[in-house]
């Protein structure tokens, strides 16, 4: 039997201690000279696990001794077995579905299905354009309630993915993968230590004696790379998923070049997402005006749960010297805390009013000019809603640290609003998605995330703008069933 020489190194060191690893060694020498000795003397050699052959048993010894040539009842007495170093065989290394017929397709969200989200948004898009092309479609929290599914789509690397794919690849089920795969590398330490930073502005504190202040983020923007934190390492941990998935679905050329270099032998295919406008958006509405007694053209609009990768801290700190009332439509998020450094962040320091619309925190005023407004019965605002707030600002204004691409972005450019975008990210694919035109026709103006003098410089320049609403782009015209046919020719070239 044969094992991995450092293994086999350190499992000595328990019988020598570390203190005799020339001990060890040398017994690990004197086995490869056993084992070349074996190779040069015998024509037929059978190398395998010790654990396998104990856990195969009986009828993996017998094969072992007709390669051999040797006919023998003995057995060795089966112990230590260990099913994890059992592989499954696949013909060519590939799984095979019949892509002739209609497939019955399971696709994992996520077990907070509850808390709505741009991933949900995609994935039911991904559904729906999949029956479209023919196919059944089955929606699960977990890999677990799909197992009777032909194939199986796992979603999101930055929650760990193993025990979905485990749970798939101990039925045989084959499984592809939906990334939403983030550069943490990328923005996550810049994302943490801005949030970081601003939040020690706001209690005071000093480091090491030195008094923080966010003023000097206007002098120095770059100082906030010194309170980064180390990024996740949930894609780190998928990596096997991105390795064994049959394939992997990038919603953006950005993302497949991410997931290329945290797992070089992915396979995988850009599939672009269809905006999925929203209801009425040709329909002029003022019912957002009516919901917060704003007037029309007045004001900085940011869509999207409040969050640290959407940052609307430097929202709140970009425009704290601007005299035009800032407005935050978030439903519910996972970052409580986050939500509470936003809200007192704005109390302390914009000078003009901010409107937090929230899907759960109750309407109170937080102090300051700072206020909490209810969305209706707790519930997630309407198209219509969504749409009129956009038709009546004056600036979408969203720094996402990442987002891949963000339809707030894409649904402000239809609705013809000027948006100050994050230049992190993968918004310009999409841009670019039928041609060149990064900007869209000038609908974008593109900013590092965390610098508040740009941002400030962006919002000044742009607020009130408006740009051509008869522009037509290939992105807006994409459907969910364009993304179904792509994906289902995805299929067929990997299954064929």
């Amino acid at each position: 039997t044969v094992r991995d020489r450092t293994i086999a190194e350190h499992s000595k060191y328990r019988e020598h201690t570390q203190q005799h690893l020339d001990v060890a060694r040398t017994e690990m020498d004197r086995a490869v000279e056993t084992m070349n000795r074996v190779l040069e003397r015998h024509a037929r050699t059978f190398v395998c696990g010790y654990e396998a052959s104990m856990t195969l048993g009986k009828p993996y010894i017998q094969h072992l001794y007709q390669f051999l040539g040797i006919s023998s009842e003995h057995s060795p007495p089966l112990r230590d077995g260990n099913r994890k170093y059992i592989k499954d065989l696949h013909e060519s290394g590939r799984v095979r579905l019949n892509t002739d017929k209609p497939l019955t397709i399971g696709i994992v969200t996520r077990p907070t299905e509850q808390k709505w989200g741009g991933d949900l948004r995609a994935l039911y898009s991904m559904r729906d354009g999949l029956s479209a092309v023919g196919h059944t479609v089955k929606l699960g929290q977990r890999a677990e309630d799909l197992l009777d599914c032909d194939l199986v789509f796992l979603s999101n690397t930055c929650e760990d993915q193993r025990r979905n794919m485990f749970a798939v690849q101990e039925k045989k089920v084959p499984f592809a993968l939906v990334g939403f795969h983030e550069d943490f590398i990328t923005y996550y330490g810049h994302c943490m230590g801005f949030t970081e930073y601003v939040s020690m502005c706001l209690q005071r504190m000093s480091d090491n004696g030195l008094v923080l202040a966010v003023e000097d983020l206007w002098e120095n923007p770059e100082v906030i790379t010194y309170y980064q934190q180390p990024p996740p390492k949930a894609p780190l941990y998928n990596v096997p998923v991105l390795r064994n998935a049959v394939f992997c679905l990038a919603a953006s050329h950005v993302e497949a070049r991410t997931m290329a270099r945290d797992c070089p032998e992915a396979k995988t295919e850009v599939v672009l997402w269809d905006i999925g406008l929203r209801r009425g958006a040709d329909m002029y509405s003022d019912a957002f005006l009516q919901l917060t007694g704003l007037q029309r053209g007045e004001y900085i609009l940011q869509v999207g749960r409040v969050e640290s990768r959407k940052n609307q801290l430097a929202s709140v700190l970009a425009t704290k010297d601007i005299d035009v009332p800032l407005v935050f439509i978030g439903t519910t998020g996972y970052q409580p805390w986050y939500e509470l450094l936003v809200v007192n962040a704005a109390a302390a320091y914009r000078k003009a009013p901010t409107i937090f619309v929230s899907q759960e925190h109750p309407s109170q005023a937080v102090g300051g000019q700072m206020r909490i407004l209810q969305m209706p019965k707790g519930e997630r605002l309407s198209d219509e809603c969504i749409v009129s707030a956009f038709q009546n600002c004056g600036l979408h204004l969203h720094p996402a640290f990442w987002e891949a691409p963000g339809y707030t972005y894409l649904e402000a450019a239809y609705i013809g609003v000027h948006t100050v975008a994050s230049e992190w990210g993968a918004l310009a694919d999409y841009c670019e998605f039928g041609g060149n035109d990064s900007r869209m026709r000038d609908r974008f103006t593109y900013v590092p995330p965390w610098h508040l003098p740009d941002l400030e410089a962006a919002v000044r320049k742009n607020f009130g703008r408006r740009v051509d609403p008869s522009y037509t782009h290939p992105i807006f015209d994409r459907t969910a069933t364009d993304v179904g046919r792509e994906i289902d020719a995805c299929i067929r070239r990997h299954f064929s």
